[in-house]
């Protein structure tokens, strides 16, 4: 969507973009190669369908800058 304009999943033109910060604890994302990305304060740009509910995450471009 971010990059499209439109749903992956099922090509609605119908989206919101939001954000989403951990606040507290680090937010940690688990991979099925055992990998960790660990989320603390770090802002992320959440894109999300109206019409199928499907949903994508990107770190924002501040924070890849500070990695």
């Amino acid at each position: 969507m971010k990059k499209t304009t439109s749903c992956p999943k099922c090509n609605s033109k119908e989206w919101v973009k939001g954000k989403l910060k951990p606040k507290g604890t680090a937010l940690e994302i688990k991979f099925d190669d055992e990998s960790f990305l660990k989320l603390s304060n770090q802002k992320i740009e959440v894109y999300a369908c109206k019409n199928c509910g499907f949903i994508e995450l990107y770190m924002a471009e501040k924070s890849k800058e500070k990695e």
